[in-house]
């Protein structure tokens, strides 16, 4: 059995610094949109009140029922009720 390698010692260990310590450092948060405090820019009013285009999924499309397709798959598997 050797003696372990020795290390050499590059200075003391340093603290653990806390949560609000680290916040302190970072400073004060603000919107970058309007530069408001209270909150960022996802919750900023001014990016509430823009419009949302509606999404086209099946339920704000209307299907046309007379297409031929439903005519094959009405074939192969029965009409709906």
């Amino acid at each position: 059995m050797k003696d372990p390698k020795r290390v050499r010692c590059n200075g003391g260990s340093k603290r653990v610094t806390g949560a609000k310590e680290k916040a302190m450092k970072r400073g004060i948060r603000h919107c970058r949109e309007c530069g408001h405090i209270g909150h960022d820019r996802r919750q900023c009013p001014r990016n509430l009140n823009t419009p949302i285009s509606p999404s086209n999924n099946d339920e704000s499309t209307p299907i046309d029922l007379s297409d031929p397709f439903f005519d094959e798959f009405y074939s192969m598997h029965g009409p709906t009720q």
